[in-house]
């Protein structure tokens, strides 16, 4: 995503609260574009859906998601601590990603600037990736994300 090989319209967002300044074009990892990240039109709770979706236009393997929250050139201060990933594959439904320990709450950010690599595994093999944001408390949270992986010759749709 931060290289630009994902196209602006392959990131989608469930909202965001000003489609120009947070919306999900902005959500590019290292970026400062606009005000420097996505960020959902409500705040989140934990019975929330609001998430960024990243569409690879082919199946791919994703071996990590790294996550930063927006600094927009020091005044931003949101970020995502928690999350979870949804992801896709042709003529299935949304799937909950699980990792080996079956834990599906992924840590995310406890500052705007510092950059937090989360390894996936097992990894997933997807053509859409969704980052759902989850909170206990009721709270703004804005991202930044980049996907790690590479494009899976062998045949997951």
């Amino acid at each position: 995503m931060e290289t630009g090989e994902i196209g602006d319209k392959q990131i989608s967002a469930s909202s965001s609260f000003d489609l120009e300044s947070v919306g999900p074009q902005n959500a590019r990892i290292r970026t400062e574009k606009a005000s420097g990240a996505w960020c959902p039109k409500s705040q989140i709770k934990y019975n929330s859906y609001e998430f960024l979706q990243i569409s690879l236009n082919s199946t791919h393997i994703i071996q990590s998601i790294e996550t930063q929250g927006r600094y927009a050139n020091g005044t931003g201060s949101e970020y995502v601590n928690q999350y979870y990933i949804d992801y896709f594959r042709s003529g299935e439904q949304w799937i909950r990603y699980k990792n080996r320990t079956n834990h599906s709450l992924l840590s995310g950010n406890t500052d705007i600037t510092t950059a937090v690599l989360q390894t996936l595994d097992p990894p997933i093999i997807s053509s859409k990736i969704r980052i759902v944001p989850h909170s206990k408390e009721r709270r703004t949270v804005c991202l930044r994300v980049e996907l790690h992986g590479c494009k899976n010759f062998e045949n997951h749709d």
